[in-house]
Formats: structure tokens, C-alpha cells, sequence
């Protein structure tokens, strides 16, 4: 009956978002494939970059009109080998979304306004539905677009970076091309912090973060607002997310605005990435599948059995026992079976409790 239930709730998610578009190609360094997806009512265009076992890249950027896949995969060097599954996935993308979509204007939005809409952000179904209210809201107060991120750098050897482009599509491939999020201040900032901070306040140390200043320029960004979110539970799937503000005024103009919000940008950028978060966890879930023996094990775990005594009712060993722990966890996207029991019992992978002998 569980496994008829996955494989129904598989096929529901699947419905909910349908593979339009995909490609794949490898160079010299990367294994690389983009894939054009369905979310809800719009389209998640999703790039994922491989380097061995060391690298993993994901980049996702909802998109309203073509123009902006366009900017994106022309700002991608990695793609001249690839340009004309580039140039299908673009048509593809005009075949459901309309190139001439005016952007919306969006009137001022009060303190109250701006709560609401993190209660909408921290309930929306698809990414595309918070991604449209997360533009409304930094366009309301005075910011012309954003961009989030979510890092895990626990191992040494194998870093985890998911890279959500907002309305700065060409920065964010800049940023991503040259590794620059280990070196911005900003995000340096975020992974040590928890305090919103405006970029006129964060200084460029290093040449790598002075750089990333003159680029921003560049690119028409001068006001930059960085909100950080971390993420200090045990087992934690991400070690950060941040969620950054860009504006094309001085930053004497525009970062005062967003300053004026600060409490509530907080709040927006908190609901903001714990949905995201939470999307990404449920398109992870849905397709997992546990053995009954992991079932098992994760039943040990809830009811406090550690892994020497669960080596010993089962006569195996405790590196072997650890090893299908560290299957689990792989398969959740965690770092701590605690979490995996967690997550698996939140999507019906596992009863809400077991049932006692008594």
C-alpha cells in the first residue's frame, strides 16, 4: 500500500512539473545539462554543473519572458559547444511563455503590505509563485532585483551551491563562472552572520571581492542588500542561505530605502528561503524510496536505539550499520539520520509513529 502511494505521489509530481526541455553536454572540466520545466503556471529554466565529485552546481532561474533565458545562456561560455541545443531550449520556452510580457508595475508597499506578502512567499506552492512576489516586494521598496543562494561547504571535498538567478540573470552567471560567491563579502558576510547588511557597509578585502565590486558596476549594480539566513539545526541540509537585493541606485538612495524595511525584508527573506528550502525538499522526496530494512533502521532511530546496539540485534557491525545510516542520509540530502527521520516522516515515507508492543 506505501509503495502504491509513492508511486501515485510520484506521478502527481511529476504532473506538477513536466520536463519540457532538456539537454546535456560535457567539456573539458564540467558535466553540464539544462533542463526547461513546468512550475505550477511558469517555467524554472535549471542548470547543473558537475566537476567529478568535487563540484555541484545548481542554478535555477524562473522565468516570465525569453529575453532573460536568453541574457542567461548567452552569458554562458561553457555553452559555444553546445549553442544550438541552446537555441531549442529558448524555442521551446516561447512556446509557452510570451516574449512581449510587460513587466508589472507595483506600487508602494507599507510595513503591513510587505508582511503579508511573507506570509503569501512562505505559502506559495511553486517556485515561480514566490519568485513573483519576492520581485514585487523588492521592487516596492525601491530595489530593481534579487538574487538567492543556499550553500553547503561541511565537506572538504565536495561543495554544494544552488544559485536561484532573480532579475539578474547575466550577474548571476559572472558570479557563478568565476567561483566569486567564495570570495564576495556579501556572501561572506552571510555565512558568518545573521544580520542584515547593506553593501556600502560591507568592506571589499580581498581582490577577489574588489573585483566583484567593479563588475557590479558594470552591470548597472550599485545598491546591494544582503539578509542572511543560517541554518543552525543539527543535520541541516545547508550550512546558509542569503537572499540579496539589488538596486541600480547610489547606495546613499537606495540601500536608505531598504534600510527603512529592514525588519520586514528580514521576515521576507527568512519565508523566502525556508519555502524554497522546503520545494527543493519535496522535489528531492518524491523520488526517494526506502527499503524495509532502511524502514527499520529509522524505526531504531525514533525509538533511541544507537548504532553499536543496532549492530547487535542484528548481528552485523557498527561501520557496517553507519554505512546504511549514510545511505539514508545521501538519499534525503542530509548530513544526520535524525533528519532523514525527520524528512521521511513529514512525507509519509514512515508512519507519524510506531506502535508500541504494549
Amino acid at each position: 500500500m506505501a509503495e502504491r502511494a509513492r508511486a501515485v505521489a510520484n506521478d502527481v509530481h511529476s504532473a506538477l512539473t513536466p520536463l519540457l526541455h532538456t539537454f546535456h553536454f560535457q567539456t573539458s572540466q564540467y558535466e553540464i545539462r539544462y533542463q526547461l520545466t513546468r512550475d505550477g503556471a511558469g517555467l524554472v529554466c535549471r542548470r547543473e554543473r558537475k566537476q567529478s565529485c568535487a563540484f555541484e552546481e545548481v542554478v535555477e532561474l524562473p522565468l516570465f519572458d525569453c529575453r532573460t533565458l536568453k541574457v542567461f545562456l548567452d552569458t554562458d561560455c561553457e555553452l559555444r559547444f553546445a549553442r544550438t541545443h541552446g537555441q531549442r531550449l529558448i524555442e521551446a520556452a516561447r512556446s509557452v511563455v510570451g516574449e512581449n510580457r510587460a513587466n508589472r508595475a507595483v506600487p508602494g508597499r507599507d510595513a503591513y503590505e510587505l508582511l503579508r506578502c511573507a506570509a503569501d512567499i512562505g505559502e506559495a506552492k511553486h517556485l515561480v509563485d514566490a519568485h513573483t512576489l519576492l520581485r514585487d516586494a523588492a521592487q516596492s521598496v525601491g530595489m530593481d532585483g534579487y538574487a538567492a543562494m543556499l550553500g553547503d561547504w561541511r565537506s572538504h571535498q565536495r561543495t554544494d551551491v544552488r544559485w536561484l538567478a532573480g532579475t539578474y540573470p547575466a550577474w548571476s552567471q559572472y558570479v557563478l563562472q568565476r567561483h566569486s560567491y567564495l570570495n564576495s563579502a556579501l556572501l561572506q558576510h552571510a555565512r558568518e552572520n545573521d544580520r542584515l547588511a547593506l553593501g556600502a557597509q560591507v568592506p571589499a578585502c580581498t581582490s577577489g571581492q574588489r573585483e566583484i565590486v567593479r563588475a557590479a558596476r558594470t552591470f548597472g549594480i550599485r545598491s546591494r542588500v544582503v539578509i542572511p539566513r543560517v541554518f543552525a539545526g543539527a543535520g541541516a541540509r545547508w550550512d546558509f542561505g542569503a537572499l540579496i537585493f539589488y538596486g541600480q541606485t547610489e547606495p546613499a538612495v537606495g540601500e536608505k530605502t531598504a534600510h527603512a524595511h529592514a525588519t520586514v525584508l528580514r521576515g521576507i527573506a527568512t519565508s523566502f528561503i525556508d519555502r524554497w528550502v522546503a520545494l527543493l525538499e519535496r522535489q528531492r522526496v518524491s523520488t526517494v524510496v526506502l527499503t524495509q530494512f532502511e524502514r527499520s533502521l529509522l524505526e531504531l532511530v525514533r525509538r533511541g536505539v544507537g548504532a553499536n546496539e543496532v549492530a547487535a540485534q542484528l548481528g552485523l557491525t557498527t561501520a557496517c550499520v553507519n554505512n546504511h545510516y549514510r545511505r539514508i542520509n545521501e538519499k534525503f540530502g542530509v548530513h544526520d539520520k535524525h533528519a532523514a527521520l525527520a524528512i521521511a516522516v513529514a512525507h509519509g515515507l514512515m508512519p507519524p509513529r510506531y506502535l508500541s508492543a504494549d
